[in-house]
C-alpha cells in the first residue's frame, strides 16, 4: 500500500533543505537528511521538498490563471478592477 504524500509547511521545507545542507557539508554536530528505503514519503526529506515544490508550482499556476481573469475585469476611472455584480459590485485590492 502507498503511503499518501503530505505537503510539508515552509517550516518544514527549511528543515529539510537544512538536514540536506548539513549532509552535504558533514556536519555531524547538526541532524543529517532523512532518507528510508523503502522511501517514505511522509518522513523522508526528498520526497517532503518535491512534494513542497510540487504544491508551489500548483499555487503558482492557480495564481497565473486567475490574474488573466483578474486583468480582463473592467476598470474605474482610478484604475481600481471591478467585478459587477446585480445589486452591487466587488472591488478588488491588492490584485498585481
Amino acid at each position: 500500500m502507498s503511503e499518501e504524500k503530505r505537503v510539508p509547511t515552509t517550516k518544514e521545507a527549511h528543515e529539510c533543505l537544512s538536514r540536506f545542507i548539513h549532509s552535504h557539508f558533514n556536519r555531524t554536530d547538526k541532524e543529517q537528511a532523512r532518507f528510508s528505503v523503502p522511501c517514505r514519503s511522509d518522513h523522508d526529506d526528498d520526497m517532503l521538498l518535491h512534494s513542497f515544490i510540487k504544491d508551489y508550482d500548483r499555487l503558482t499556476t492557480e495564481r497565473d490563471e486567475l490574474k488573466k481573469i483578474v486583468d480582463r475585469l473592467p476598470k474605474t476611472r482610478d484604475g481600481v478592477r471591478v467585478v459587477p455584480g446585480d445589486d452591487r459590485v466587488f472591488i478588488l485590492f491588492g490584485m498585481m
